[in-house]
């Protein structure tokens, strides 16, 4: 569990770069997700950029497949 993450600079890449580390990691150990729990609206576009959906109608919560990434990559 990574509780927060916060860069002096945004919107440079940083969080899509620890993202796609924390994907090859949890598919090289076998998870079938990667769940977000959105606190703010920043978050919650970052998730829905990277193709995180609503978990169950949960507000702020969501979840990435990653049997999915096979198409992105």
């Amino acid at each position: 569990m990574i509780a927060r993450l916060r860069f002096q600079q945004e919107r440079i890449g940083h969080g899509s770069d620890i993202l796609q580390y924390i994907r090859e990691m949890a598919m090289k150990y076998g998870y079938k997700y990667i769940g977000l729990e959105s606190t703010n609206e920043k978050s919650t576009v970052f998730g829905l950029k990277h193709g995180f959906r609503n978990h169950k109608g949960m507000k702020g919560y969501y979840i990435f497949l990653l049997k999915e990434i096979k198409r992105e990559l």
